[in-house]
């Protein structure tokens, strides 16, 4: 079996470790760790406000949405006013007029029956 020697380090290695000192491997996991909770954190709160922006964009397109459709709807109630204006004056123009052939039947048939009678007069004066 072969034995691998360790030597001493020297003076100048023990100087140049101290001077490169690198955290123990403890502090570099708690520091990833970190650092990696402060990028999901970060990575959250960008979806968040992205989603917020998002709402807000459509919040703001709907309220206009809703301000055409107010007002269109405003334009069709006023339609529908007028048409019911338009169709009661019809309704009394069709009222008036069948009364006014009603009453026009009823002078045609009295002098319907003038006339007969004047004929019959006549025909019992020949």
């Amino acid at each position: 079996m072969i034995r691998l020697r360790t030597r001493k380090p020297s003076t100048r290695e023990l100087l140049r470790s101290d001077h490169n000192a690198q955290p123990p491997r403890r502090v570099r996991w708690l520091y990833n760790l970190l650092l990696i909770t402060l990028l999901t954190l970060g990575l959250v709160y960008l979806n968040r406000y992205t989603i917020r922006v998002q709402s807000q964009e459509q919040i703001a397109t709907l309220m206009l949405d809703n301000q055409v459709l107010s007002d269109e709807n405003q334009q069709l109630q006023e339609q529908l006013v007028q048409n019911e204006l338009k169709s009661q004056q019809d309704q009394a123009v069709r009222e008036e007029l069948s009364n006014q052939i009603h009453k026009m039947s009823a002078q045609i048939k009295e002098l319907q029956n003038e006339l007969a009678f004047f004929r019959q007069r006549k025909d019992k004066s020949k």
